[in-house]
């Protein structure tokens, strides 16, 4: 493959682009059932707020360190680059490796989550027909061609161009906080609501609630996972890239304001226990329709709609660019460097993304959901390696505040890892085994990609020597 066909990408995404595609990852499809479903379950009402609120303020701090790598490293792959201005080409892999996964995820939860999402509002309207059994869970062929289909249209329309892709995620980003400021507004004009929920269901932050508090705290990596994704696309910015730390800090408050009008909703109406369909089985659903009735439903559809594309269209565009980023460094095949000549977008990268997402969204939800901690693990690993590349690059220049953010990500990444990785007593938010197993095949998958990549090097290297 030619050089240049590796080196150029069109540069038309503006700051509201930018800000749009950051926020459309953060909220997807587990900001409107994981809050209602299982942290106020786990920790109640206050642990889960303090949990996303101490999570916001490490990622703003972490930000600072994203900031200083951009205005140093204003290329494409972010945490691959850093790394590998930092600690090497092998450290580079490793990392981009753990994100790549940590993008990868969300892509099939989004796109499998529209079907599940219609067979529990509207009774079972996609269980019917062909389908098959996978580890006990039951997954329909409806479900996975609605899956297919997004994930094709989507796919198609990010080779098509990055403009037209920003414009649509605006738009969906717009639909997305309009919805939910719609159901929080009417939740502060009836706050007489609150009376008549259920106190067992708002317990205090106390010793019986500390675990549900850490376990909510271990995975809310994967609940902001996608402030990251501004880097990825500096490439593609139309404007000056210095402006990246307060578009992602911008993607921060947002997203942690939708996340706490949601867990405010849902846990201001929550529904009897039990029940696990129609609007039951979504607690922020059920207390919008307590709220609004059909209207708040509603609302509520199209914003859920608008989270799952943006997560999605933002994830698959931050894959596809961290690959090709991966492909012109060498780390993997020159084949996911490959740039349409037309659109100048990644195609192949893209291709292999969205091709990937397809074959998991087969396995259906079932399965899906053993990855969200690796999501969490994987975002932790890009978080810890962009601070200490910060830390590294600060000492050589003196650059005393950023050596503090430096070192405080590090310890932030730190305390979310051994959350997930350490089985600690009395907390039981450590990595379950079909995790630990999903994480063996990626980490072996992961090793050999990297050893046909030596051998493609050795090979060319050998190649050099003789001519």
């Amino acid at each position: 493959m030619e050089k240049n066909a590796l080196v150029s990408l069109q540069r038309s995404l503006s700051p509201v682009h930018a800000c749009a595609l950051a926020i459309g990852c953060i909220i997807g499809w587990t900001a409107f059932h994981e809050p209602g479903a299982a942290f106020l379950v786990e920790a109640g009402p206050v642990g889960t707020l303090l949990a996303i609120g101490i999570a916001a303020a490490m990622m703003i701090v972490i930000v600072a360190n994203y900031g200083f790598m951009v205005n140093r490293f204003p290329v494409a792959g972010g945490e691959f680059s850093y790394a590998r201005a930092a600690f090497g080409r092998l450290h580079s892999f490793i990392c981009a490796w753990f994100l790549a996964l940590a993008y990868l995820t969300c892509i099939p939860l989004n796109a499998t989550a529209i079907g599940y999402i219609a067979h529990k509002l509207f009774s079972n309207v996609l269980m019917s027909g062909p389908h098959w059994t996978i580890v006990g869970y039951d997954v329909y062929l409806s479900q996975v061609a609605i899956a297919i289909l997004v994930l094709s249209v989507v796919a198609a329309l990010c080779i098509h161009g990055v403009r037209d892709t920003g414009v649509l995620q605006t738009i969906l980003v717009l639909v997305l906080v309009g919805g939910v400021a719609v159901v929080a507004a009417a939740l502060a004009l009836q706050p007489s609501i609150w009376a008549k929920a259920d106190p067992a269901l708002h317990p205090p932050l106390d010793r019986a609630t500390l675990p549900g508090f850490a376990s909510v705290l271990a995975v809310t990596p994967c609940l902001f996972v996608g402030f990251d994704t501004v880097p990825q696309g500096v490439e593609e910015f139309a404007f000056h890239h210095r402006h990246t730390r307060k578009i992602m800090v911008a993607s921060i408050l947002v997203s942690t304001a939708i996340y706490v009008a949601l867990v405010l909703v849902a846990a201001a109406a929550p529904p009897a226990g039990g029940i696990d369909s129609g609007t039951a089985a979504f607690p922020a659903f059920h207390a919008a329709h307590q709220l609004l009735g059909g209207t708040g439903i509603a609302f509520l559809c199209y914003a859920t709609l608008a989270g799952v594309l943006t997560g999605i269209l933002g994830f698959l565009m931050a894959e596809s660019r961290l690959l090709w980023a991966m492909a012109r460094e060498g780390i993997i095949s020159p084949w996911f460097g490959r740039i349409s000549p037309s659109r100048q977008t990644p195609c192949n990268a893209i291709l292999f993304t969205a091709g990937i997402a397809i074959l998991a969204s087969l396995i259906g939800r079932g399965m899906l959901v053993w990855l969200v901690d690796l999501c969490s693990l994987g975002a932790v690993i890009g978080y810890g390696y962009t601070s200490a590349a910060a830390f590294r690059f600060a000492c050589r220049e003196g650059k005393r505040s950023v050596q503090i953010t430096g070192a405080a990500g590090v310890v932030f990444a730190a305390i979310f890892a051994a959350l997930l990785i350490i089985p600690i007593p009395g907390l039981g938010c450590a990595m379950k085994p079909h995790s630990w197993a999903c994480l063996a095949v990626w980490v072996a998958l992961g090793a050999l990609l990297r050893f046909s990549a030596k051998l493609r090097e050795k090979a060319e290297n050998s190649v050099s020597s003789n001519q």
